[in-house]
């Protein structure tokens, strides 16, 4: 079999997340029946114009091979697989010595709490601000995680700083550990590692990939004028609002504001919204105090309709002619619903005693959170597929793993020839028969059907029996997956109680 398919690898299981493999005969003949029922009726002249004849005969082929699957079947998606390799560079990205900011940043800062910073981009937040600040990607000594350091220069007092933040620290507490539309903050404290001296710096959860609005949108501040047309689904305008307004309900029950709903703090990565940089203007003292709490909560829900309107329009809602204008060209394009919701928190005059809460607006479309459920459940479907893929990947991969660590190993315990004998002669017989198999003309054969149903059949210990034969061709052995197994296990056993037990000389 080649690379284009693979042959399934029955009851003892495969390698991706579909379980068994090939399909049971009875399922396959009643696939071919209904594909012999389908061709021996007539098509009319309506059904075969345009038809596909060559995407017919291929799909054909695919159900005469009961017992194949393409390859990319074992692996997750390939841009699932890419947004993951990109979000790992992220996380291990170092300056380099040849890095102006190389020599210019501290190596730790908060008595080593906190190393390997690493200058995130000016448009992580551009919000116009009237302090001076800097954002990095830290990693944490005390857990190995990386987090989001934002130091703010200034005479800031880490006390006051500290009390403001913990209503936000009981906010995720609460969600169990992390409010899924809320970038979580967890500790504020004063620094004096920097070159500019004394500094407040703040630290929040990391989201590699994660951008803001302005730059996933493409909205920048040069953007300005009269919108003129909608751009964004209807669907994702929804999920943007049920994620956002989620997301304030949850900051309002603890009686706090958000204060941070803009393009430029509201973080983007995969159709999820994240506020950022929360409790920060309450702890640099910020927060206007001629306004209530109740109006600072519905100023929220207003920068959320705003919010909305920029990513709808693409356009900059910077004053009430953009953002009328927002409104009358999203009238033309988005469902009565929608725009309904716009109009009673945008241009509805309420009455100071009884201001619209985000349980207000919320239950205005509840449905739709069901829509937004449903979306989130078949995601979560989808992710755990591709886990299940990943897992049975893993599983295979500590087989191999285990016969890279005994085969060819040049000295065990004084003895150069330890690989090659006893059960690790079987190992190593084992590991030519599933990777140096050759066909009858001597071509190699690579197979990854052939390497994925042997591996299987070892991890599952199988009674089913199979044929060794040395390189030389001189012996033939006829040895059960199950005894290769213990053989597997026992080799490896033994490397790992010499690799756990101290050496004489060490004591």
């Amino acid at each position: 079999h080649g690379l284009d398919g693979v042959p399934g690898v029955g009851a003892v299981g495969g390698l991706g997340g579909q379980g068994g493999g090939g399909m049971q005969p009875q399922m396959y003949h009643e696939q071919v029946g209904v594909a012999m029922q389908y061709a021996q009726e007539p098509m009319g002249m309506e059904q075969m114009e345009g038809f596909d004849w060559e995407a017919e005969r291929e799909d054909q082929k695919r159900i005469l091979l009961p017992l194949r699957r393409p390859v990319s079947s074992f692996f997750m998606p390939a841009d699932l697989a890419a947004s993951f390799e990109q979000q790992n560079r992220l996380l291990v990205a170092r300056l380099q010595p040849e890095d102006r900011e190389f020599y210019r940043l501290p190596i730790t800062i908060d008595h080593e709490r906190y190393h390997s910073l690493w200058p995130l981009p000016e448009t992580f937040d551009a919000t116009p601000v009237s302090y001076s600040s800097h954002c990095y990607k830290v990693t944490s000594t005390k857990d190995g995680f990386h987090y989001v350091l934002r130091r703010v220069m200034g005479n800031h007092s880490e006390k006051y700083a500290s009390k403001a933040i913990a209503p936000w620290i009981r906010i995720h507490k609460l969600a169990n550990g992390c409010h899924p539309n809320i970038v979580a903050v967890r500790t504020v404290f004063e620094s004096q590692d920097f070159d500019e001296g004394k500094c407040l710096c703040f630290v929040y959860d990391y989201h590699p990939g994660a951008v803001p609005v302005a730059v996933q949108c493409q909205i920048l501040e040069s953007k300005r004028g009269l919108p003129v047309r909608c751009v964004a689904p209807e669907h994702m305008i929804w999920s943007y609002f049920q994620q956002l307004i989620s997301a304030v309900v949850s900051v309002h029950s603890q009686g706090l504001a958000a204060l941070n709903i803009n393009i430029f703090r509201v973080l983007v990565e995969s159709n999820r919204l994240r506020i950022n940089f929360c409790g920060l203007n309450e702890a640099l003292r910020l927060v206007p105090g001629n306004l209530s709490t109740e109006e600072l909560q519905f100023q929220d829900i207003q920068d959320i309709c705003r919010l909305i309107m920029t990513i709808a329009c693409r356009t900059l809602i910077l004053d009430a002619q953009t953002e009328r204008r927002a409104y009358e060209v999203m009238k033309h394009s988005y469902s009565g619903e929608l725009c309904g919701i716009l109009k009673f928190v945008l241009f509805t005059r309420h009455d100071t005693q009884k201001i619209p809460t985000a349980w207000d607006v919320q239950s205005l479309a509840w449905h739709r959170m069901v829509d937004e459920v449903q979306q989130a459940y078949t995601h979560i479907d989808y992710l755990e597929n591709q886990l299940l893929k990943e897992h049975q990947n893993g599983r295979l991969f500590s087989l191999i793993a285990k016969l890279g660590f005994i085969n060819e190993r040049p000295e065990f315990k004084n003895n150069p020839k330890w690989s090659e004998t006893g059960d690790r002669y079987l190992v190593k017989l084992l590991r030519d028969f599933i990777f140096h198999s050759v066909s009858e003309d001597g071509r190699p054969q690579i197979d990854l059907g052939h390497v994925v149903n042997s591996l299987n059949k070892l991890d599952a210990a199988s009674p089913e029996k199979t044929l060794l034969t040395s390189r030389n061709q001189d012996s033939m052995l006829v040895v059960s997956y199950k005894e290769l197994n213990r053989c597997v296990r026992a080799a490896f056993d033994e490397l790992r109680e010499a690799a756990e037990t101290p050496s004489a000389s060490s004591g």
